[in-house]
Parts: structure tokens; sequence; C-alpha cells
């Protein structure tokens, strides 16, 4: 511990807590995945702290800060564990999840945990369209006897999901050939799925889709959709 570090957290925990108001910060800690769901349910720890909240300003938007956000600072001190964009903080009956978080140091502890939040929307997503069951694949580089380029597949993750074939302006790419089909694959957003890459593909019912990008709907809240095309 550094000289300072001990006046500085000292100085950020009465400065929040006199100013501050009350939150949760929820901890959520992932679980293994259900063998027949595909799911990881998380384990929450709830902490109750003191915290200032501010309004991020129209100067401070960007297209990673929008309307609406707000920063959260809580004192290091006040936390057994250093927040991670996986938490979240409850202000009042509203719950937010963690976008970024900065950890100023006086000189190797942190004085206090800078946490950009958003609030999460009420989304309701009916769990019987999750109807099919699909394969992602990752798929490792490697060389012929010809030096030619090989890719062998290997099993990222098995999901439920529903699955929507692309018609007229929902196609992402035109193509002479209107005959090649172009898939959404709509899945739960878990820690898997969103690290999921078009360097990826998906295998259902014997068919392979390549990725061309994906989307994770509301930002780690709801779902992952993969806009694939069949390989041919």
């Amino acid at each position: 511990m550094g000289v300072l570090d001990a006046p500085l957290r000292k100085a950020a925990t009465a400065v929040i807590r006199t100013l501050g108001t009350s939150v949760t910060i929820r901890q959520l800690t992932h679980g293994p995945l259900d063998a027949t769901t595909g799911v990881s349910t998380p384990t929450q720890r709830d902490t109750v702290v003191k915290a200032t909240i501010a309004e991020y300003t129209s100067r401070d938007l960007s297209d990673t800060v929008l309307l609406g956000d707000r920063q959260v600072m809580v004192a290091a001190a006040d936390l057994s564990f250093p927040p991670t964009t996986e938490d979240e903080v409850v202000i009042g009956m509203d719950t937010y999840r963690i976008l970024d978080v900065e950890s100023p140091q006086a000189t190797d502890q942190a004085v206090m945990h800078m946490l950009q939040v958003r609030q999460r929307l009420a989304v309701v997503t009916d769990p019987s369209k999750y109807d099919k069951q699909i394969t992602i694949q990752s798929l490792t580089e490697g060389h012929d006897d010809r030096a030619g380029l090989t890719y062998t597949p290997a099993t990222y993750a098995t999901r439920w999901a529903a699955v929507i074939p692309l018609t007229g302006t929902e196609r992402f790419a035109e193509r002479r050939d209107r005959s090649v089909t172009q898939v959404r694959f709509e899945m739960r957003s878990d820690e898997t799925t969103r690290a999921i890459t078009p360097k990826m593909r998906v295998s259902w019912d014997g068919r392979l889709f390549d990725i061309h990008y994906l989307i994770d709907v509301e930002s780690k809240e709801v779902e992952v959709h993969l806009f694939t095309e069949e390989a041919t």
C-alpha cells in the first residue's frame, strides 16, 4: 500500500457516504450450463453501499454514452470486490447494467469505482420460440499437403434458438443468386453467446451457415441474433 492510498481512500469514503444515496451493487456469478436449456443461471450477491449518482450531460454523449445513462461513484473501501460489466446496480426499484468501470488509483489501490450504467428495459421474450437446437462451431485454420488452407471444426456451444429465414428487405446482402438461404438465429444472451464471432459458423439440421455479423439485442440484456448465410 502506498503512502497516499489510505488517506485518499478514507477521504473518498467520507465524501461519498455524506453526499451519496443508498444503492445495491449486485454481483452476478454464472454457474455451469444447464444440459437441457443450454443456459447458465447466475447466482447473485447484493451489497448495499452509498453512492453518488450523476446524469451525463449532452457534451458527454457519444457512441458509447447514451442519453439516460448515469454515472455511479462508489468508494472502493466500501466494496469487498471490484465491480465488473457482468454486475448490476439497483437504484430504487430500477435495475441498471454496468457498461463500463473506471477505478482511479492513488498509488496501487483503487480510491473509488466510477460506473457507467444503463437502465434495463422490461423486455419479455416468449421462451417457446427457442424450438430448434443449433451448434456453434469454432474453426481452426491449418494447411493440407499442398499448402492449401483447411478449417477444422470444433463444437463451441450448443443452444436452443429461433430460426428465422430472411426474405425481401430483411436480407442483409443482395445477391444475384436469390436462392442462397439467409437465416437469422435468435438465442438467449449469455457470456458464451455474446462471445460468438463471424469466424465461427452455425450447424443446424445437417446444414452449415456462415456468420456474417451478430447483434447483442439491448446490449447483454435479452438476445443474441446471428445473421447467417448457408454455406455452398
